[in-house]
């Protein structure tokens, strides 16, 4: 009888301890999935907000190549414009040279 009494409280204490890493494997296994969801919901956004910084990137590099693009046709313009102006003085000065060498040999 004691031998059979001491079996029952070693099932019985068998049984509670694998009651008890059941609970434990439940609770962890419940604690990963929601870890996981908590991850999974935390890299959906950083994704998101990374999409966002890109397509801001590439409207910005638009923009740059955009001003850049007038800046150098206002670069040209305005060397144009240079050229035209000494080229209108240099006229003007060979105009005034051969006026003077006319005036010389008029005398």
């Amino acid at each position: 009888e004691e031998d059979a009494a001491n079996e029952e409280k070693v099932q019985s204490e068998q049984q509670r301890h694998e009651e008890s890493l059941h609970q434990s494997l439940d609770a962890l296994e419940h604690q990963f999935h929601a870890e996981g969801k908590a991850h999974a919901a935390e890299n959906m956004r950083l994704m998101q907000h990374n999409m966002g910084l890109i397509r801001d990137i590439a409207k910005q590099r638009e923009a740059n190549r955009l001003l850049k693009l007038s800046v150098q046709a206002k670069e040209a313009s305005l060397q144009n414009e240079q050229n035209r102006l000494k080229a209108k003085t240099h006229k003007e000065d060979a105009n005034d040279d051969d006026d003077a060498n006319d005036d010389d040999d008029a005398q």
